[in-house]
């Protein structure tokens, strides 16, 4: 009977007011006690819960999802048929080097796999802001509000940011450029500059969207419900999260499958 995914209550909260809750609690307690945050959740094992509970159900939903269909495979060819192809293609070329190299992945990684380390946070950077931003215009839709090319472009501007903000947050976490650029340290001063470059870029995509929120609110001549809001609000603050405690990234990766579950669920009631 209400124009929502699961209720609006349930929205708000899977959508990213449980996870904004998680994130205000964390970056207090990092900040309060000066710890990592990992240190205090590895203890109580929320990683494997969160993983086990949150994060393989929402890749199985997908597969569900995606394989339920026979058109499917007419209709999306590249991800149904192409990519599983391509996946058990590169697992087994790299079970055929263990067998012929056994202490190969002892001593140095395949070529593969450093390219796919540096590709890999662009595309999980990509999904993470294309599902946070169809999250944010598809309570829009249903909430009965409608965005001009403009304030698209001003609400999805922040998500933009955040994903050269992700992308650049994990190279330097994993120390790509660093390693490539290692003489007198010009790796290390060349991110430093890029990782304050892309927290203005941010905290200017937030400005702006703001600005988008308020021309919608102002045009439509009603307030922004808080479902509308929430995921774009609860997607800046994870990357807030994880910029003050780098260990707490797999929560990010648990929020974003809390937000994607209400969907299949939908699709299956």
């Amino acid at each position: 009977p209400a124009a929502a995914i699961i209720s609006p209550p349930i929205d708000a909260i899977c959508g990213g007011g449980l996870s904004l809750c998680v994130v205000v609690i964390v970056i207090a307690y990092t900040w309060l006690t000066g710890a990592a945050a990992s240190q205090a959740i590895v203890a109580i094992q929320a990683y494997l819960v969160t993983d086990l509970l949150i994060n393989g159900p929402h890749f199985m939903a997908s597969y569900r999802l995606l394989y339920s269909r026979p058109s499917n495979f007419r209709d999306h060819p590249i991800v149904s048929i192409l990519m599983p192809i391509l996946a058990v293609a590169f697992l087994g070329y790299v079970a055929y080097w263990c067998f012929v190299d056994p202490e190969s992945t002892s001593q140095y990684q395949l070529e593969i796999i450093v390219w796919l380390n540096w590709v890999a946070p662009i595309f999980l950077g990509w999904h993470y802001m294309g599902q946070s931003w169809g999250m944010t215009a598809c309570f829009a839709y249903i909430g009965g509000l409608r965005m001009t090319p403009t304030e698209r472009r001003l609400i999805r501007s922040g998500f933009h940011a955040l994903f050269v903000y992700h992308v650049a947050w994990a190279y330097d976490s994993m120390g790509f450029v660093q390693g490539v650029l290692a003489d007198d340290d010009a790796g290390k001063y060349l991110m430093e500059f890029v990782m304050s470059t892309c927290r203005m870029g941010v905290f200017v995509g937030f400005v702006l969207g703001l600005w988008g929120f308020r021309r919608l609110s102002r045009r439509e001549g009603k307030k922004i419900p808080i479902r509308v809001w929430l995921p774009w609000l609860a997607t800046f603050s994870w990357y807030v999260m994880v910029d003050v405690n780098a260990g707490s990234f797999f929560l990010l990766q648990a929020f974003h499958a809390l937000q994607y579950l209400t969907f299949p669920i939908r699709v299956e009631l």
